[in-house]
C-alpha cells in the first residue's frame, strides 16, 4: 500500500519541486505550506522559543493528519525543530545533502539565498559530521524574489550566481543548499557547463528509503 508523506514547505514553489523529484515513487504527497515565519522575521517577538513553539505546533498538527512521515524541505525549519516525541518519523531534506557531502573528496561550498538559513544550516551540518570541510556562500539579495512570486527573476540570477561561484573556486565542489534553488542549480549546468550538486539528484532515492516507519 503506497506510504503518505507530509511534506511541510516555506513556501508554495516548492510543491512542484518535490512532486517532480517524488514522480516516480508510490508514495501519495500532503503539501503544508507555512510562508509566515519569512513575513514575520522582522518583528520583535521572532526570537528562537516564538519559532520553536510555532514549529512544534504545525509539526504536531500535521503528524495527527494519518501520515506516515513527514518531510520538512525548509533548511530554515530544520535547523529550528524542536525535540518532539512524534509519532511519525520525520526526514530533514538537509540531512540527505549532508549524508552526500560525507562522501565528497574536495572542499564544499554551501550556496545559499536565504540569510536566515545559512547559520543554522551550518551549525546543523558540524553537529551531523564536524569533519566535513565546508563553508558557505550566501547570494545576496535575491531570496526576497522567490517569496514574492517572481521565479523566474529568482532563477537568473541565481543560476549566475552558482556558475560564478564554482568558476571562482574550481577546486571546490558547489551545493546549492536550499531546495528553492534546485532549478537554478539546473540551469546553471545546461547553460554554463558547471558542476553544481542540489536536492534534485538526493531527495528521490533516499527520502524514498527513509521515510519507512
Amino acid at each position: 500500500m503506497p506510504k503518505t508523506i507530509a511534506c511541510l514547505h516555506a513556501h508554495h514553489s516548492n510543491i512542484e519541486v518535490i512532486e517532480k523529484m517524488l514522480s516516480s515513487h508510490q508514495a501519495e504527497l500532503i503539501h503544508f505550506v507555512e510562508p509566515g515565519f519569512d513575513r514575520q522575521k522582522a518583528d520583535a517577538h521572532f526570537k528562537p522559543e516564538f519559532i520553536q513553539s510555532k514549529l512544534a505546533n504545525t509539526m504536531s498538527w500535521i503528524s495527527s493528519c494519518h501520515v506516515d512521515a513527514i518531510l520538512v524541505t525548509c533548511t530554515f525549519f530544520t535547523a529550528h525543530l524542536p525535540l518532539n516525541d512524534l509519532s511519525v518519523p520525520i526526514i530533514k531534506i538537509d540531512e540527505l545533502l549532508f549524508t552526500q557531502l560525507k562522501a565528497e573528496k574536495n572542499p564544499v561550498i554551501l550556496a545559499f539565498t536565504n540569510p536566515q538559513t545559512v547559520d543554522g544550516t551550518m551549525q546543523a551540518l558540524a553537529k551531523f559530521d564536524s569533519s566535513i570541510e565546508a563553508k558557505s556562500h550566501l547570494i545576496p539579495n535575491t531570496f526576497h524574489l522567490i517569496m514574492n512570486g517572481k521565479k523566474q527573476e529568482y532563477l537568473d540570477v541565481v543560476s549566475q550566481g552558482l556558475a560564478e561561484l564554482t568558476k571562482a573556486y574550481p577546486d571546490h565542489r558547489v551545493y546549492a543548499a536550499q531546495l528553492s534553488m534546485v532549478d537554478a542549480a539546473v540551469v546553471a549546468r545546461e547553460v554554463d557547463g558547471v558542476e553544481v550538486g542540489h536536492y534534485g539528484e538526493l531527495v528521490g532515492e533516499r527520502s524514498s528509503k527513509r521515510q519507512q516507519p
